[in-house]
């Protein structure tokens, strides 16, 4: 498959400003940054938003840390939480008296926290991206969620 970096960056604010959206009712008005440093931020709290669309393939989410030979993503985000929107199989849910199985979920987790589940030892390191030059650490889902401190339910089935 090829990846195409101006199509995610696209895409990636489209989410941004979904993540925005929901974070702002508990958090306070969010302003964009458009550096490493974080991606929404106000006076009190700062976040990085990422969007895994391949988690609902694979049940995992990449967490990008250096591109060639210089640090990237959660190796220098000053963000306090991380938003990851993901796939989540096994999160179930009643929706008009029927259990609807597999949602796309909005979680926030700590940055720090999530630094250290991405350092557990049986976790994959792979590459990808542009030409195969950015490092990722897949996560499983189920282990994002489980360390999160808040869980907003998305969308079953289909992200749009």
């Amino acid at each position: 498959m090829y990846y195409n970096f101006n199509n995610d960056l696209a895409s990636g604010r489209k989410y941004e400003n979904r993540a925005r959206k929901i974070l702002e009712p508990y958090y306070g008005e969010l302003a964009p940054c458009n550096d490493y440093r974080w991606d929404l931020k106000n006076s009190r709290v700062s976040f990085e938003v990422k969007t895994d669309f391949i988690s609902k393939n694979t049940g995992l989410i990449g967490i990008e840390y250096k591109n060639k030979e210089k640090l990237t993503g959660i190796s220098v985000t000053q963000a306090d939480y991380y938003f990851i929107i993901g796939f989540d199989k096994s999160w179930s849910m009643i929706v008009d008296g029927f259990k609807q199985d597999g949602w796309w979920l909005g979680m926030v987790i700590e940055t720090d926290m999530l630094k250290d589940v991405c350092k557990l030892p049986f976790l994959k390191r792979v590459w990808g991206g542009d030409n195969k030059s950015t490092a990722i650490i897949l996560v499983p889902v189920d282990l994002v969620r489980e360390h999160s401190t808040n869980i907003f339910p998305m969308a079953h089935g289909v992200l749009t």
